[in-house]
């Protein structure tokens, strides 16, 4: 069996993990409490239940760190069997309730997705990336980012060449807003530009130069997909004052 590290504060749980990171999603959870005051549900049971473990792990790890001894030095006393029992059994405890934690993450991480909370679930995954979980952030990622590309391809799909002032400015805004690392981003655009363009001279009655604009738009490659976005964009905001 391996040892307990000495220096308990920092290394209490394994090699790889402080008490810094052990607490970090304990963050995210207060962040989640903070915004569901007002309301019960699902989200909050999972959220305390992530503080209860993280107490549990914390109280744990301080009974490992007043029961290590120093690196170098042998556990001094007559009573020395005991308590090398007694730290083996928290540093053991210690680890079931890391586990704990880590479970309560990706049940709360669940209820999240649930509530398109998909920011909250990225940042959980980066502290137990930081936490040498990488196999539970990279499916915690994986997630999200497909429950975003979802949402995005849905607002996407839905641009037409009829809209309303309010949709367009929503189809504008959309497309403004696709990550860099959206597949076939400039594509995507390029393709809804040709509606979005019909709809943006409906809702201003543009004059000709501004149509003509709005035309080369409605007809550029994907490559100028982004300064054509642009143009229409500055065309329509100005028209609507």
């Amino acid at each position: 069996m391996t040892a307990p590290p000495g220096d308990a504060s920092t290394t209490a749980l394994s090699p790889y993990l402080s008490l810094r990171q052990a607490v970090r999603p304990a963050i995210i959870t207060y962040t989640v409490l903070a915004a569901e005051q007002e309301r019960a549900g699902a989200l909050v049971a999972e959220a305390e239940q992530l503080l209860e473990a993280t107490r549990k792990l914390l109280e744990a790890v301080g009974l490992v760190h007043l029961l290590s001894p120093r690196p170098g030095e042998e556990m001094a006393g007559n009573d020395r069997g005991d308590r090398q029992a007694t730290l083996l059994a928290a540093y053991a405890d210690a680890g079931l309730q890391w586990a704990k934690v880590v479970g309560s993450s990706i049940a709360l991480a669940d209820e999240l997705l649930a509530q398109a909370r998909w920011d909250d679930v990225l940042r959980l995954a980066e502290f137990l990336d930081n936490a040498g979980e990488t196999a539970v952030a990279e499916s915690l990622r994986t997630r999200a980012n497909e429950a975003i590309r979802g949402d995005f391809y849905a607002r996407i799909n839905s641009i037409h060449d009829r809209m309303t002032q309010e949709e367009t400015a929503a189809a504008i805004d959309t497309l403004r807003s696709l990550p860099r690392e959206f597949p076939e981003r400039k594509l995507e655009i390029a393709l809804r530009l040709r509606p979005l363009g019909t709809s943006v001279k409906n809702v201003t009655r543009p004059d000709r130069q501004a149509r003509n604009s709005i035309d080369s738009a409605m007809s550029t490659l994907p490559d100028s997909a982004d300064y054509y976005l642009a143009v229409v964009s500055d065309i329509f905001y100005s028209l609507i004052k």
